[in-house]
């Protein structure tokens, strides 16, 4: 065992890690396991990391491009995996600045020692129990109707004009998975720019941007007055887009109020309603599927996605370009009620979120977790115009980690 000395300082050693971590906790003991390494932090916490995945870990400039912070060490040549005890830590201390300070044995590339340093915050953030801690505070909550008191909003301007204010826009993308943006200029292409403060719009079959309009000849029911059934967009692609905005350009009609329902508590009531139900959707694949004269999009895959955990992680309904069950006569009925089952309670007021979009306002949802619908309109009663987008939650991430590195750093 090595006790630590009384220095904690943070940033000690350079990761090559542009994400903050930090932490007011330091290395107080190393303890050698035949296979990992046990740290003792000051405030309690024991934490794990094996030999293998340190020495992967080492941020020196012979394991990592300090230009490109990308790994060039080769474990897979290195190391002799079918023999742990060959790559365990010659020496393992704490150095003067609280670094976790390790001399690794020779390797078959190279016949020389090696040393690694660990800064300690970044260790405490990629702690196994820091992972689990972080992963339980963020699981999301889901939610109901009344969610309309405490909807996320955010004003165009701070959207546009700050990086606070498009930070709490992505955070409220994330979860709830749904916000409202008031106060945008009521013009044709607006949607396209606020979705350029994250990336450009993805491409689909509709085009960038579509115009949600009534029209003579549609090519979707959403072109039509009807009133939508709560769903999901674009289930015919194997990706379908990850978010949707919905922008306002002009609303005279009557009707055509936004429904908005979270798929997560609808699958969460049917589990609780017919634990049978939620477990076919889960594991049967619905066919889906969009044609027209020059595109024929297809794609399958549950309703209700599940995690390792068992919870719903994503929903996939859209009764108008679901395909053909090609199941034999007991599956398909089978499949047809758990279906009829999840739907019924879709339509249940008590789960939607109503909103009538104004001019100047947008909706922007999580398209995999928030179904959306509409209630019928009359065309004939004055003009309806929204104009829709997509983005993706990789650019969304990313935007947000970005704009993480120059927030104060959530020691750990």
């Amino acid at each position: 065992m090595v006790e630590s000395p009384a220095v904690d300082r943070r940033g000690a050693i350079d990761m090559l890690d542009l994400a903050p971590y930090a932490t007011p906790h330091r290395i107080r003991t190393i303890e050698r396991e035949a296979a990992a390494l046990r740290l003792s932090w000051s405030g309690g916490l024991v934490s794990r990391f094996s030999h293998l995945w340190l020495r992967d870990n080492c941020a020196c400039p012979i394991c990592r491009h300090p230009d490109t912070m990308e790994r060039r060490f080769l474990f897979i040549d290195a190391l002799d995996l079918e023999r742990p005890a060959s790559y365990a830590p010659l020496a393992a201390s704490l150095g003067a600045d609280g670094a976790l300070e390790l001399l690794w044995p020779s390797t078959k590339l190279d016949a020389r020692p090696h040393r690694s340093r660990f800064d300690p915050a970044w260790l405490r953030y990629h702690a196994p129990e820091e992972q689990r801690r972080r992963r339980e505070a963020e699981r999301s909550a889901s939610w109901d109707a009344t969610i309309a008191g405490r909807l996320p909003r955010i004003t165009y301007d701070e959207m546009m004009q700050t990086d606070e204010g498009l930070a709490r826009w992505l955070e409220a993308l994330l979860d709830p998975g749904v916000v409202l943006m008031t106060g945008a200029p009521a013009r044709d292409g607006e949607v396209q720019r606020v979705a350029e403060r994250v990336q450009p719009p993805r491409w689909t079959n509709f085009g960038v941007v579509f115009d949600v309009v009534s029209m003579p000849k549609p090519v979707n029911s959403a072109y039509t007055p009807i009133g939508l059934e709560p769903h999901s967009d674009l289930p015919y692609y194997r990706r379908p887009g990850d978010y949707q905005l919905l922008f306002c350009v002009v609303n005279e009609a009557e009707g055509g109020d936004s429904i908005l329902v979270d798929g997560f508590r609808a699958a969460e009531r049917l589990r609780d309603e017919d634990a049978d139900a939620f477990a076919l959707l889960a594991r049967t694949s619905v066919a889906f599927r969009y044609q027209d004269e020059t595109t024929d999009f297809r794609a399958a895959a549950p309703t209700i996605e599940t995690g390792r955990d068992g919870e719903p992680c994503a929903i996939r309904i859209n009764n108008w370009t679901r395909g053909t069950l090609d199941l034999d006569p007991e599956a398909s009925d089978a499949l047809y009620r758990a279906l009829g089952c999840f739907w019924r309670i879709t339509r249940d007021p008590a789960l939607q979120l109503r909103l009538k979009l104004n001019p100047g306002e947008m909706v922007a949802f999580r398209n995999d977790r928030v179904l959306h619908g509409r209630t019928p309109f009359d065309p004939a009663s004055g003009r309806r115009r929204l104009q829709g987008c997509y983005i993706d939650s990789d650019q969304v991430l990313s935007k947000l980690r970005v704009i993480a590195r120059h927030r104060p750093s959530p020691a750990a």
